[in-house]
């Protein structure tokens, strides 16, 4: 095998030259230099959000109002064959009476059932 040299072309100058021209820095904003060319992006197309819909909670029904029977004492029963009668704060109402806005609906020897503002009670004789 044989040995290679080679050379640089003989017009080219020396290295020095070559480096000094390689130092020099253009001005960007001298006449003649390219302006550079800058492609914006084309726009992606994106699907509309759609909106969501946030639904606010039921509100709760409010409670039924709490009934309660008027102050009414049973102090006793009459019942008999054709006799249903309860005596309440000392009077004495038949079956179908009312006292105090509460309507005697069955009288029997453990009590008295009242309808009250369409709700039931039962009063126990004591």
């Amino acid at each position: 095998m044989g040995s290679y040299s080679l050379k640089a072309d003989e017009g080219q100058g020396s290295d020095q030259e070559f480096l000094g021209k390689l130092n020099i820095i253009k001005d960007p904003f001298e006449e003649g230099f390219p302006v550079p060319v800058v492609v914006a992006p084309k726009p992606v197309y994106q699907e509309p959000k759609k909106p969501v819909l946030i639904q606010a909670p039921k509100p709760k029904p409010p409670a039924p109002p709490v009934i309660t029977l008027p102050s009414l004492k049973l102090q006793g029963v009459v019942v008999g064959e054709d006799i249903h009668e309860a005596i309440i704060n000392d009077r004495v109402v038949p079956l179908r009476g009312t006292i105090k806005g509460a309507r005697v609906v069955s009288v029997t020897k453990k009590g008295v059932g009242l309808l009250y503002k369409h709700k039931k009670f039962f009063l126990n004789v004591e």
